[in-house]
């Protein structure tokens, strides 16, 4: 499998007072659309976008990826291949971590990487999503 990773970035500092701008207000950067575009058939895009609006953030996200986690164990379950699996998983992730980057305003000069076995496209069940966060001193 060939190596492959994400990378999210801005320039400038990050400041960790950086306020949450209303995704409504967002413009989708042509990788989101691009990965809102492939998003799996059981991602309802709409509804955790409203859902984001109207709750809170963390447990948005950890229900997305729980209901993710269910949705990838019941196709392993039926004997689906396990090398897609992993491969979706990771895609999956990817997806999640665009939208909760795109969720902040974010200062130049940062950027999210992905690393370790998530970074080379294969993430397994009960792995950790490893990332790497650079920013300019």
């Amino acid at each position: 499998m060939a190596t492959r990773f994400l990378l999210l970035g801005r320039k400038n500092h990050f400041n960790s007072g950086t306020p949450i701008v209303p995704l409504k207000s967002l413009e989708p950067t042509s990788s989101l659309q691009k990965a809102l575009s492939n998003a799996p058939l059981f991602f309802d895009q709409k509804r955790f976008l409203l859902d984001l609006e109207a709750g809170e953030p963390i447990s948005v996200f950890r229900n997305a990826l729980s209901a993710a986690k269910a949705h990838f164990n019941n196709r392993f379950h039926e004997g689906e291949d396990v090398h897609t699996l992993v491969n979706e998983t990771a895609r999956f992730a990817d997806l999640i971590l665009r939208l909760a980057w795109e969720r902040y305003k974010w200062d130049n000069d940062i950027s999210l990487i992905a690393v370790g076995g998530y970074g080379r496209g294969e993430l397994h069940p009960f792995s950790d999503i490893d990332l790497l966060i650079l920013m300019r001193r």
